[in-house]
């Protein structure tokens, strides 16, 4: 019973480091988006944020207080859909 949710936490913590890579390996278009969004200092912010997720799916692969995290990093993209759901009727 134990192996499913180390996988489940394999799955679960690498989506959020590949998430957290890819702002570093996308960093000039995931600036302009943040530009264009108006976020003050679009630059840092996606180097914070990529590092934020990095940092949050190592500690959920790594098994580092997974209830808190995991509840943590799952309202990311929530948040992400509540706030460009608007857009989707267009």
């Amino acid at each position: 019973m134990k192996a499913p949710f180390v996988i489940g936490r394999m799955i679960f913590g690498g989506y959020f480091i590949h998430a957290g890579i890819n702002h570093f390996i996308h960093a000039n278009q995931i600036t302009q988006y943040a530009e264009a969004k108006s976020i003050p200092q679009p630059d840092l912010a996606v180097k914070a944020s990529g590092v934020a997720l990095m940092a949050g799916g190592a500690s959920i692969l790594l098994g580092v207080k997974p209830k808190i995290r995991s509840s943590g990093a799952g309202r990311i993209p929530g948040r992400r859909f509540a706030r460009h759901a608007p857009l989707l009727g267009r």
